[in-house]
């Protein structure tokens, strides 16, 4: 790690500027704490990295900025109630259509849509979910508006665009989830081997 007085670093670039930063944003830091506390106590990173000589204003600069942030933050939050006072948040689309987004409708078509995948079991006994096609069958559909009320309201063609949409959500995320756990699990057969092999030299 490059320290202050080395080619090449800066205090804009820097490791403990991003730290600080966040550490004051999360309420970690709070703004009664001096600045020496803050250098020797709050992380390691401040005092291997950082000259004390110009910590104190570099610390003051960084706690005006989150207090600016904070403060434009909570003026655009008031702002945002402000306008939706006046103007509701709409309930339907220019279509005349229901929202889809945080709607019931939604969640029961999320969940009918989990129900069609299944534990598949792939290489090394890892588990994933899967489903072999590509759509809602027509007859689910169908079954899915006859038993719930939030869904009466809506087009065939809509229910089953909404659900084929969230197989291949679903689909993507179980996609990048199995990616992960090869990858841990190839990761986790690394330090076995070459444990042996320090066991091997040692002999």
């Amino acid at each position: 790690m490059l320290v202050e007085g080395d080619k090449g670093w800066t205090w804009f670039h820097s490791k403990s500027k991003k730290k600080l930063l966040k550490m004051i944003h999360r309420g970690e830091i709070a703004y009664d704490i001096k600045p020496k506390d803050v250098y020797v106590i709050m992380h390691p990173w401040f005092a291997k990295e950082v000259r004390y000589e110009n910590w104190a204003s570099r610390l003051r600069s960084c706690r005006e900025y989150i207090k600016g942030a904070h403060k434009e933050a909570m003026e655009e939050a008031r702002g945002l109630a402000h306008d939706r006072h006046i103007f509701p948040t709409t309930t339907n689309n220019t279509n005349g259509k229901a929202h889809w987004n945080g709607s019931a409708a939604e969640q029961i078509v999320r969940n009918a849509v989990l129900g069609l995948f299944h534990d598949v079991v792939i290489d090394d006994g890892i588990v994933c979910k899967g489903y072999d096609g590509s759509a809602m069958p027509s007859t689910a559909v169908r079954a899915l508006i006859a038993a719930n009320p939030p869904l009466l309201g809506l087009d065939f063609w809509d229910v089953y665009h909404h659900a084929t949409q969230e197989i291949k959500r679903v689909k993507y995320f179980n996609y990048r989830a199995l990616k992960v756990t090869m990858v841990q699990k190839k990761k986790a057969k690394k330090p076995k081997s070459a444990s042996n092999k320090h066991l091997l030299t040692t002999l």
